[in-house]
């Protein structure tokens, strides 16, 4: 029990001292993930919360362009994560698997990537572009950048 204390110690320093020298978009729940990894039940479940938080906080305009109920909308990977985390209902798991094999029917893909897709690899694993969150990703970017654009051209106009 002292060394799983001491060692949980030393693991939260480490966290602390990494998370205090990035200078982009820091991680403070990383430091407290740690902390919790005391019990690793406890730290899986606080894992799959941040996971599921995470998600939803990067993917937060693609998720409001996106139809609720697309299984592509990153939203359902959240809300897996949350039950996962919550209930030990291995729902994310299976949402993972069905991505899996939906891409792996996809003709898009080569046979080997299609392989890999069918035996557990992930298209992120793999690199594999999902076009239809990127085609949203980048309608979002091009209206940001032409609002931002027209915001420009009427501050030099006043």
């Amino acid at each position: 029990m002292f060394g799983a204390v001491l060692s949980t110690l030393k693991n939260v320093a480490i966290a602390f001292a990494r998370q205090r020298d990035v200078n982009y978009n820091p991680d403070e729940s990383a430091v407290v993930v740690e902390a919790l990894n005391f019990s690793p039940v406890i730290g899986i479940k606080a894992r799959k919360v941040v996971n599921a938080e995470k998600t939803l906080n990067y993917n937060k305009k693609v998720i409001d362009k996106m139809d609720d109920f697309d299984i592509d909308n990153p939203q359902w990977s959240a809300v897996t994560n949350y039950i996962e985390g919550f209930t030990n209902l291995p729902l994310n798991r299976l949402y993972q698997k069905t991505q899996n094999i939906r891409q792996g029917f996809n003709n898009e893909h080569s046979a080997w990537e299609r392989m890999l897709l069918f035996l557990g690899w992930s298209q992120y694993n793999l690199n594999l572009e999902n076009e239809k969150m990127d085609k949203i990703k980048e309608s979002t970017k091009n209206k940001n950048n032409r609002s931002s654009n027209s915001r420009t051209r009427n501050k030099r106009k006043s």
